[in-house]
């Protein structure tokens, strides 16, 4: 009679020690690889900027205001350049802990600042990782459902409570235009554009070109002749 396999397995627990340092690397500068991930820093500006708009619905505080959104922006730019100087990857303020601020109501900056202590001691207790990869994917993946379900849903909250009129053909248009791009090009066929030596897929540029066209869209696109109508009447 075969066993089944546990689905949660501790036997790699420790097997890489208890305390380890990342691979630190020297960075390198090449014009062509800075130029591939110029469209990338569109889709992590567009999300810092959703992130922010969220943030402030949820605390009541106006956070494009106070502390500003070009600091908030700064301070990102900055910790992805320091992050870059010792060879780690880049930084951005991931959904994903909005998810969490929206579940557990908890935003006070503090709380924020102790947690990312933690975080930062943590990352180097290696058996601290280890433990937490021992998570079966099932969880990890229903835990997702929730955190990126939760930020659609306030980011269509926020929508309602600016009273933007998705009835209007020009606002239809670029919703649909961003939904379409930003979900469908992950699931479309694989191209790859090609500069000299580095190879970008284009699945993984689906937010960047989203934003890209949301922003050329409401500049381009004209006002219904009503809107414009009593405009002029105004």
């Amino acid at each position: 009679m075969q066993m089944a396999s546990a689905i949660i397995d501790f036997a790699q627990v420790a097997q890489n020690g208890y305390v380890g340092l990342p691979d630190f690397m020297l960075p390198r500068f090449s014009i062509v690889p800075i130029l591939v991930m110029v469209p990338f820093s569109f889709a992590t500006i567009a999300e810092h900027i959703a992130d922010m708009v969220i943030l402030s619905d949820l605390c009541e505080e106006d956070f494009i205001k106070k502390p500003g959104l070009h600091r908030t922006l700064i301070g990102d730019g900055l910790a992805t350049c320091f992050s870059g100087l010792i060879g780690a990857p880049a930084t951005t303020t991931y959904s994903e802990n909005v998810g969490v601020v929206i579940l557990t109501k908890i935003h006070d900056a503090k709380v924020v600042m102790l947690a990312a202590v933690y975080a930062t001691v943590l990352g180097f207790i290696v058996v601290f990782a280890d433990i937490v990869y021992t998570i079966p994917t099932a969880i990890v993946g229903g835990v997702s459902f929730i955190l990126y379900g939760m930020i659609a849903a306030v980011g269509i909250r926020s929508l309602v409570e600016n009273q933007v009129d998705i009835g209007k053909t020009k606002n239809l248009v670029i919703v649909a235009v961003i939904l379409v791009t930003g979900l469908g090009l992950r699931f479309g066929p694989i191209i790859d554009i090609s500069f000299g030596n580095v190879d970008i897929p284009l699945d993984r540029l689906g937010i960047a070109i989203a934003a890209i066209l949301g922003i050329l869209l409401n500049v381009i696109l004209p006002e219904e002749k009503e809107e414009v109508k009593e405009e002029v009447e105004q």
